[in-house]
């Protein structure tokens, strides 16, 4: 689409058509550009070519295609695109399915146009033309300076010219929301693992700094740190000293003092024999310390296992998707005054 601005050619507009979303739209802007219908009943061309952009808002869009002015209109076709961003190109309607010929070129993300005007299109070329269209002096959006279509028509778009990427249509954008809500509520549902903080504190000293943790020696192979609220409740553990703690008991221990004591004699008493007692200790073993034997019995406590709470993933999700809720309505409602003042 080639462009002049006071009589002074400016350049080119090049856009990039979603036949894929809106193919009946994007036949219908075709068909003008190409002029292929050729007049319509009152004798008006159908085509682009030699028609005016009559309005331009700054910060809003530039607005063109007037050539028929007594056709009733098309239906709206897809509110799927969003117009996100600027250089979005759309038709213009008088109300819910009265689209005609006139069409809109986007100077910003007008957000506040989706789900009531139909995007289905973006420019790939011509940056500098529509800047120059968005500086001409307007009265009443009416440009001072006649803005016409010199040239029109169409032609396929080359790898590198096609854009169709960095278009958001509504419906992926949507699903960027599902997917951020569920990743937000997964990481937001309780969880619980079964790891021992524990066991990670290799010192004796650190161990028993800590109020959850002892520094035991079980019946399995589980020596060093432990918390007694993670402990297997058919595991009976004893208590361990520090002084044990460069020990190599790795592994379940039966535990007793010397067998016999070497006699003492002195000069004024006779050698005395000691002896302790040599059977077997209980299910509960204890390590020899140089002071006592204490037998420790974990605390009874429910475990604590590795659990997927469906509950509260389900409504982590509702509750994301409920504040989205709000917040859409909240912005559709602040936007509706603007949207009354800025129609197409």
């Amino acid at each position: 689409m080639d462009i002049e601005i006071a009589g002074e050619a400016a350049g080119r507009l090049l856009f990039e058509l979603f036949t894929d979303i809106c193919p009946k739209t994007s036949k219908n802007f075709e068909d003008l550009c190409t002029g292929v219908q050729g007049l319509s009943q009152s004798g008006f061309p159908l085509c682009y070519k030699g028609s005016l952009f009559h309005r331009v808002v700054p910060g809003g869009w530039v607005q063109g295609g007037d050539i028929s002015p007594e056709r009733k209109g098309n239906g709206d076709e897809s509110f799927a695109i969003s117009h996100s961003k600027r250089g979005m190109l759309g038709m213009a309607n008088k109300g819910p399915h009265r689209n005609g010929s006139q069409f809109y070129i986007t100077l910003q993300p007008t957000m506040w146009m989706d789900r009531t005007y139909v995007a289905f299109g973006q420019m790939v070329e011509g940056v500098d033309v529509l800047k120059r269209l968005e500086e001409v002096p307007t009265c009443n959006d009416r440009p001072k300076y006649e803005c016409k279509v010199t040239d029109c028509g169409t032609r396929l778009l080359t790898k590198k010219q096609t854009n169709s990427e960095q278009y958001k249509p509504a419906a992926v954008m949507y699903a960027k929301l599902l997917f951020a809500a569920a990743v937000a509520a997964l990481m937001c549902a309780p969880a619980t693992s079964d790891s021992d903080g524990c066991s990670a504190l290799v010192s004796c000293d650190s161990c028993l700094q800590n109020g959850e943790c002892l520094w035991v020696n079980c019946t399995a192979s589980s020596f060093g740190c432990r918390s007694v609220l993670l402990l297997p409740a058919n595991e009976t553990c004893s208590n361990a000293t520090c002084s044990a703690e460069n020990s190599s008991i790795l592994t379940p221990t039966v535990s007793a003092s010397p067998t016999a004591s070497q006699p003492l004699t002195t000069p004024n008493t006779p050698a005395v024999t000691t002896a302790s007692n040599s059977s077997s200790p209980q299910p509960t073993t204890a390590v020899a310390t140089n002071t006592s034997i204490t037998a420790v019995s974990p605390t009874p406590a429910p475990q604590k296992n590795s659990t997927f709470d469906a509950a509260s993933f389900i409504g982590g999700i509702v509750l994301v998707l409920g504040l989205q809720a709000v917040i859409f309505f909240l912005y559709k409602f602040c936007k509706s005054k603007e949207r009354n003042y800025h129609t197409l």
